[in-house]
Order: C-alpha cells, then sequence, then structure tokens
C-alpha cells in the first residue's frame, strides 16, 4: 500500500531568503508535484524519499507571518495531497547571534588569559565549563585568570543570547589547550561547522555527507596530552551511504581511520546519523616500568654452555607511528640480541657481545618489536628496552 509519512505537527519556522530543505517521506508514488506559491521559489527533487527546496521570496513583515505549501503524491490511483504550514520570521535583526570568537587558543602552562566573548550582533553572554583557574566577568565580557599549571585540554562553552527574541540562544565550543605535549601536530582544533538546524527539519543535500555536529576531540595518551583523533557525525541518506578509503584527508587535519562501530542511527525521511574517526600520526613516547631481564651467560670450556640470570632492571618501552597501507614491508621490527648454542658451537645475534660488555646504564632491545594496528591504517610499534648492567656489576649483584 502507498502512504505518505505524517507532516511534522505545528508551524516549521523559516527565515525570509534562506533555503531551506523538507524530506517528503513517501512509499510507492510513481510522482510528487508541489502546488506553485508566488511567495516561494519552490524546487522539488522527485525520488524516495523526495526533496522538497524552498526559499521564501515574498513581501518582509513586521511580524511572524503563516505561508502554506501544499504538495501531492501520485500513483496510477490516484492521489494524496499534504500541507505544510510555514510560520515565516519576521525581518529585523538576526534572530540567533553568532559568536565570532576564534575556536581555540593554545598557551604554555600559567600563562596569563584575557579574552573578550564578542558576537555578531548584541547579545548576553554567559560561558561554561570554565576551568577552576578563570572566571568569567558579565560587566566587561570577558574571560581573564591564568591557565592551568600541568598540561591539559579543555573544552569552554561559549554561549549568547538574544536579549530581544528569546529564546535565541547560539552555543560555541573553545578548545583550550595548555603545554604542548611531545611536539607539534596538524589537527587545527576548530570548529566544524554543521547544517544550520536551528529552525528547520531538515537543511542540506543529503546525497552526500553532511556534518551535523561539533567534533569530538580523543586525547589517547596520559603522558602526551594532545588531540590525536577526533570524530565527527554526518548526516546521509540510507541510499547513499558509503564509506570512504582510509586517508582521506580530515575537515579539521589528519586522514580517516574509520567508523565508529554502532553509530548508525536512523534520523527520520531516509536519512541516518553515523561518525567518522579522523587521526594524525602520533609523535613517538614512552612508558617506564621494571622489567625481568635474563642475562645470558656464555660459559666457555668443556662443560661450556648457556645459562641465564634474572635480573630485576629498569625498562622503557619506546612507542613508534607509522602511517601505511603495507605494514609487513614498510615496518621494519628491530630483534633483540641472543645467544644460543649448537652442539658445541655458540652463536652470538644481533651485538649480543657489545650489548654483554657495554658498560651499566647503556639501553639493550630486551625482547624482539612488535607492532599492531592503532586507527585505520595507522600502526604502533613496541620496543622495550632496559638499563644495561655491566659484566663486573652482574656477579656483584649475584653474590
Amino acid at each position: 500500500m502507498s502512504y505518505l509519512a505524517s507532516p511534522i505537527p505545528g508551524p516549521i519556522k523559516i527565515s525570509p531568503g534562506v533555503k531551506y530543505f523538507y524530506v517528503i517521506a513517501q512509499q510507492g508514488y510513481s510522482s510528487i508535484t508541489v502546488d506553485p506559491n508566488p511567495n516561494f521559489d519552490l524546487q522539488l527533487d522527485f525520488g524516495s524519499p523526495a526533496t522538497l527546496k524552498l526559499t521564501y521570496t515574498g513581501p518582509t513583515h513586521a511580524f511572524d507571518a503563516f505561508e502554506q505549501i501544499t504538495f501531492h503524491a501520485n500513483d496510477s490511483t490516484g492521489s494524496i495531497s499534504q500541507t505544510l504550514l510555514f510560520s515565516v520570521f519576521a525581518t529585523g535583526s538576526p534572530i540567533i547571534p553568532s559568536i565570532t570568537n576564534v575556536a581555540g587558543q593554545s598557551v604554555a602552562p600559567g600563562a596569563t588569559i584575557n579574552m573578550a566573548v564578542t558576537s555578531d550582533i548584541p547579545a548576553i553572554y554567559s560561558v561554561e565549563n570554565l576551568p577552576g583557574t578563570l572566571s568569567y566577568n558579565a560587566t566587561t565580557k570577558r574571560i581573564t585568570g591564568t591557565a592551568s599549571a600541568f598540561n591539559g585540554f579543555f573544552i569552554i562553552t561559549l554561549v549568547a543570547t538574544n536579549p530581544t527574541w528569546p529564546p535565541a540562544v547560539y552555543k560555541r565550543y573553545f578548545v583550550l589547550t595548555v603545554g604542548t605535549g611531545g611536539g607539534s601536530s596538524d589537527i587545527t582544533i576548530g570548529w566544524a561547522t554543521p547544517p544550520d538546524l536551528r529552525r528547520c527539519l531538515f537543511d542540506g543535500d543529503f546525497t552526500v555527507a553532511q556534518l551535523a555536529g561539533p567534533p569530538q576531540f580523543e586525547i589517547p595518551f596520559k603522558v602526551d596530552p594532545k588531540p590525536y583523533a577526533y570524530k565527527l557525525p554526518y548526516w546521509q541518506f540510507l541510499s547513499n551511504y558509503v564509506d570512504i578509503p582510509f586517508g582521506t584527508a580530515g575537515p579539521i587535519g589528519g586522514t580517516y581511520v574509520g567508523g565508529s562501530p554502532g553509530t548508525f542511527k536512523s534520523i527520520g525521511g531516509g536519512i541516518i546519523e553515523f561518525w567518522r574517526e579522523y587521526a594524525v600520526i602520533p609523535d613517538t613516547r614512552s612508558e617506564y616500568e621494571s622489567f625481568v631481564y635474563s642475562y645470558q651467560i656464555v660459559l666457555i670450556g668443556s662443560g661450556g654452555g648457556i645459562t641465564e640470570m634474572p635480573i630485576t632492571v629498569q625498562s622503557r618501552l619506546q612507542y613508534d607511528y607509522f602511517q601505511t597501507d603495507d605494514p609487513e614491508t614498510e615496518i621494519d621490527l628491530p630483534k633483540a640480541p641472543r645467544a644460543f648454542q649448537v652442539l658445541n658451537v655458540i652463536y652470538l645475534l644481533n651485538g649480543w657481545l657489545s650489548a654483554f660488555l657495554a658498560p651499566s646504564g647503556n639501553e639493550i632491545l630486551a625482547e624482539d618489536a612488535t607492532y599492531k594496528q592503532w586507527k585505520g591504517n595507522i600502526y604502533e610499534r613496541k620496543q622495550r628496552l632496559v638499563r644495561s648492567i655491566s659484566l663486573n656489576d652482574i656477579f656483584a649483584s649475584a653474590l
């Protein structure tokens, strides 16, 4: 049976001169038509679902005005009609202020902060999620104080309210990065602008993926507080959905490393929401812990052979990162030094003798290096390096 989805209850609020998209959810109809309205520029893209693009071009009013648009779904048995009610905002100053601050700032630990909150039209401002070392002064409209004494990553919400047209509220995320971590990153911590969904059902050409919200940044390593990865929500017709290749450039830096499992959900009208994740190659980093390293001792003579002496030593785990589509040939895996005996022959591999005779404090690779997939086509290689103990110190510790 053919049918049309019920229209949105109540008027759809629109502004003069701004193009809006209304998704007509239908099934089984061969065509969709729309009655002309002299106050609108109307365009209809037929499909399943169809999309009605409309722009109010009629006279302006001092107060909100109401308009109707009627469309028809037609098949061989006849047609079904549906009427949409629109509330056209009165002209004048913009209804919702847009905050004009830059989207982020990087400062050194303990740096002085003195920043004004601004918008494109007069507004009342407030600030949410401020760190404890900062405060907002509603009289001067400024955020002041000092940055944290420690490296960190803070997302502050700036809020602008138009007092002459409540509730006209605009929020923007401001990202304050304290410290520089382990090096530079090519992610620009910024505002990835989604479609304007403030006064309409759907806004955008959803045959292609459209941004639908702010970025969510990820700081994956405690010892390096930098946002190496972020996720963004998108809206698109399910019938047009297609994944993008690994390595595709991200909208605010980095490259695409895959979707987020389990994030598909229906928005309505054949549109789904899903998330894409982007990342940059992290800097090399180290983590520290003790490790029981078995020193190999070569015994010379008629009863010669190899024995092992486990000793607890200082250990450093070094993590390196590579972006490649061929990890098996492009990621080198260094081997740890070893000694082994076959019959009466002793073999010393990978610099075993030089490592054994090195003075205390030199680093030795304790295990063969390994790697694993980190995100998408970015791989993480791990090497465990131990602080060597000299031959004399080994025997002294055994006594």
